[in-house]
């Protein structure tokens, strides 16, 4: 349950009552990833993106640390949303 915009005590964003006694979009972005202040950029949209044997893939093949060695890798780590290089 997050709040973007505040109508009475009803958020526009998740129908439910919001969670800030202000609105507060950036804080609902960080907080909750809602609200037009969210990053709606993720991997699973971007063009680059692809499923192998249910793991998430990049054909950008970006760098990630295997075994202490930072190497290129198809695989996605599971903590990252994107790599900032989107692309539809």
């Amino acid at each position: 349950m997050g709040c973007y915009a505040y109508i009475g005590n009803h958020c526009s964003v998740t129908g439910d009552g919001c969670m800030f006694l202000i609105p507060n979009s950036k804080a609902c972005a960080e907080t909750f990833g809602e609200g037009p202040d969210a990053n709606t950029e993720r991997c699973e949209e971007c063009s680059h993106f692809y499923l192998e044997d249910n793991k998430r893939c990049c054909k950008r093949e970006p760098l990630k640390f295997i075994e202490s060695e930072l190497v290129k890798s198809k695989y996605i780590d599971e903590g990252v949303i994107c790599c900032g290089a989107f692309s539809k």
